[in-house]
């Protein structure tokens, strides 16, 4: 029992600094980097407006369109909105958010190696997901690519356990969460008929649940992004610069500036500090560092 014991306090605490370490970093420093920035204002919007927008109403925020268009999938967001309604909206609660779905992952990795080589297993597999530099790190950043993470070895957790439609209805939320999560389709299904009893009859149909439960998660977004979208980008058959700001609302963005040029006039002498705008309704600035504390 010793080195079992011993092995436990050495996990507990690994978890507690790498949870302290999320809690404050990110609580002290704002979100800059620009995925980071894309999703924590896609959350915030989400929370603000019950709504998904199609796009950053943040002007000129992509040099060539001028705008961040929320084509991505919303399952992280829109449950960080809803732990807000919780909270109230702030960086320090999005975080410690975070820091929650850090600790998930870290006790369904125990589960994992409990569940496959014992309880010795399970606290190294967790002491190497608690202190991953690459976990704690995208655990500061906004990012959804741990909340991934914890969907996928949850996924891998029910197949284990043989609970198929629960493996149907992660492994569907995983696809709602980041599209690369596809990759891993193949490898459970595979698992699936694998890890199945029966004869082949029995081992088709527990595959067949798995996907009629992915399916059901995935509809409802596929349908609102392709129908807001498009399959290549084109919203109505028109380009996404004529896409309303928000899903539901009137507002569209302010038209563009028409483009300036200079011409020599005999007799006039330009003003040579008054800057130009390079693009039609292109700013000569990119917008303000983004507000994160209300």
């Amino acid at each position: 029992m010793g080195t079992p014991l011993t092995l436990r306090n050495i996990v507990l605490a690994t978890v507690a600094i790498g949870f302290l370490s999320i809690l404050l970093a990110g609580v002290y420093s704002d979100p800059y980097l620009a995925d980071e920035v894309f999703h924590y204002r896609l959350a915030k919007y989400v929370y603000e407006q019950k709504a998904i927008p199609v796009y950053d109403p943040l002007a000129h925020t992509n040099p060539l369109t001028g705008k961040n268009y929320y084509a991505n999938e919303p399952l992280w967001h829109t449950t960080l909105a809803v732990f807000w309604t919780l909270t109230g909206q702030s960086q320090a609660s999005g975080q410690f958010f975070q820091a929650l779905v850090y600790l998930g992952l870290v006790f369904v990795t125990f589960l994992l190696g409990k569940e496959l080589y014992g309880l010795e297993s399970g606290y190294y597999a967790a002491l190497l997901a608690a202190s991953a530099p690459m976990v704690i790190l995208y655990s500061i950043l906004f990012h959804v690519d741990i909340p991934l993470m914890l969907l996928c070895a949850l996924c891998d957790l029910m197949v284990l356990r043989k609970r198929w439609l629960w493996v149907g209805v992660i492994l569907g939320l995983a696809f709602v969460t980041k599209r690369n999560s596809y990759f891993i389709a193949p490898a459970v299904a595979f698992c699936v008929l694998y890890y199945s009893e029966g004869r082949p009859k029995e081992k088709l149909k527990n595959l067949l649940i798995v996907l009629v439960a992915v399916a059901v998660i995935v509809a409802p977004d596929l349908y609102r992004r392709h129908t807001t979208f498009g399959l290549h980008g084109f919203v109505n058959g028109q380009q996404p610069g004529s896409i309303p700001a928000f899903i539901g609302q009137d507002r569209q963005p302010p038209p563009a500036s028409p483009i300036v040029t200079t011409t020599p006039v005999p007799g006039v002498i330009s003003n040579p500090e008054k800057k130009q705008p390079l693009i039609g309704g292109m700013p000569d600035r990119y917008p303000p560092r983004l507000e994160s504390r209300r």
